[in-house]
């Protein structure tokens, strides 16, 4: 059997309430992941699953040079209308 969340479809369906819902929840989590990281101005962070960008986000507002990946085009669609 194999999951449903391995494909971007749920993940397309869901990408709005789930940018709404999750980003402000885990953007503490985010922000202590790039301090226990020691991400600063110039830092080159790479987001894998990045979602709605809720990490990668942050990191490019820090100064770091930010590459973010999701195979979800939605949920690179709500990363672009924040950015």
């Amino acid at each position: 059997m194999s999951n449903p969340l391995a494909s971007p479809l749920p993940w397309d369906l869901a990408a709005k309430d789930y940018a709404n819902v999750t980003a402000p929840f885990f953007r503490n989590y985010a922000e202590v992941a790039l301090d226990r990281a020691g991400v600063a101005v110039g830092s080159r962070v790479l987001d894998v699953a990045a979602g709605p960008g809720t990490l990668a986000l942050l990191a490019a507002l820090r100064g770091c040079h930010t590459t973010a990946v999701d195979f979800s085009p939605r949920m690179i669609d709500e990363l672009r209308s924040k950015a």
